[in-house]
């Protein structure tokens, strides 16, 4: 048999020479690849040491919806908070964190959306309190609650960057 290709025909001994030429090919390939391979995350500064380029990682998560745990101090109303857990990330050290506060509604309009508190390699706490004064709402009298919080679904998405090696 007569194997043709392209750019023409080749004998009965050179199909093989053809597949161990093409299986060299594959796997120089794929010796390189893991050598080559490399974080496309550069931290430029953060919050400890700044690790290897490789071990730069970005986890990202959310509270969820209908699971998100708000607490709130019965002695201060009009404050509550969410301790996140980011463990399952497996960072070295603290991580830099952003967060956003997702819902359907009365979020929009809180103090503290972005503000973590007591970062840590495993978690964090977002404290929330009652309404900013604007020109929009200059009364801000909404002082929320933990049945706020469920009634509309408050949830915590975050983003975290740091190393993991």
């Amino acid at each position: 048999a007569v194997v043709s290709t392209q750019s023409g025909h080749y004998g009965r001994g050179s199909f093989c020479g053809i597949l161990q030429t093409d299986m060299y090919f594959l796997l120089t390939l794929l010796l390189l690849i893991p050598s080559a391979q490399q974080s496309s995350l550069k931290i430029v500064n953060s919050n400890g040491d700044l690790g290897p380029a490789p071990c730069a990682v970005t986890c990202v998560g959310t509270t969820g919806r209908s699971n998100s745990n708000w607490q709130e101090n019965p002695v201060s109303p009009g404050r509550v908070w969410i301790t996140v857990d980011i463990s399952a990330c497996a960072f070295l050290s603290t991580p830099i964190i952003t967060t956003t506060v997702e819902g359907d509604g009365h979020h929009d309009y809180l103090v503290g959306t972005a503000s973590v508190h007591l970062a840590h390699k495993d978690r964090f706490v977002l404290v929330l309190i009652g309404q900013a004064l604007t020109a929009w709402h200059p009364d801000a009298v909404f002082k929320p609650t933990v049945s706020d919080a469920k009634t509309y679904r408050w949830n915590v998405n975050w983003s975290a960057f740091g190393y993991e090696c």
